[in-house]
C-alpha cells in the first residue's frame, strides 16, 4: 500500500496556488491537472499552508495561517501582562495581599521546590 502513495508538497507564491486549482499552470499557462485531492501546497509569499480538495468548493483548504504570528503573540503578551498587572493592583488594595504573592517568578520558584513541573 504505501509503494502506491506518493506525497508531494508544492512551492511557489499564492498566485500559483489559485492558478493551479483553476487547472493553469501558473509559470507556462498551460493546462494543468488542478491541485488533486489531500496534495499539499506551501504559499511562500504568505506562509500559509494549503490541503487540495478538487470538487469541493475553492478547490482547497487553507490549513494553517501563519502572517503576522509573532506580531499577534507579542500583542496578547502585553495584553495579558496589563490585566495581570490590574488584577494585582485590585488585589492589593485591602493591604491583605502583597505583589510579591502574584509575582509569576516567585510562584515558579515556589512550585518548583515544592513539586517538581513537567512540561
Amino acid at each position: 500500500m504505501s509503494r502506491n502513495v506518493q506525497l508531494q508538497i508544492l512551492r511557489g507564491p499564492f498566485a500559483a496556488l489559485t492558478s493551479l486549482v483553476g487547472g493553469i499552470d501558473y509559470d507556462t499557462g498551460a493546462t494543468v491537472s488542478p491541485l488533486a485531492l489531500g496534495e499539499m501546497f506551501f504559499a511562500t509569499d504568505t506562509n500559509a499552508f494549503y490541503l487540495g480538495t478538487p470538487g469541493i468548493g475553492i478547490g482547497y483548504i487553507q490549513v494553517g495561517d501563519t502572517t503576522q504570528m509573532a506580531e499577534q503573540l507579542a500583542q496578547l503578551i502585553v495584553i495579558m501582562e496589563s490585566m495581570r498587572r490590574a488584577t494585582v493592583t485590585i488585589a492589593c488594595q485591602d493591604g491583605k495581599a502583597r505583589e510579591i504573592d502574584f509575582d509569576p517568578a516567585t510562584i515558579s520558584e515556589e512550585l518548583a521546590s515544592s513539586q517538581p513541573l513537567d512540561f
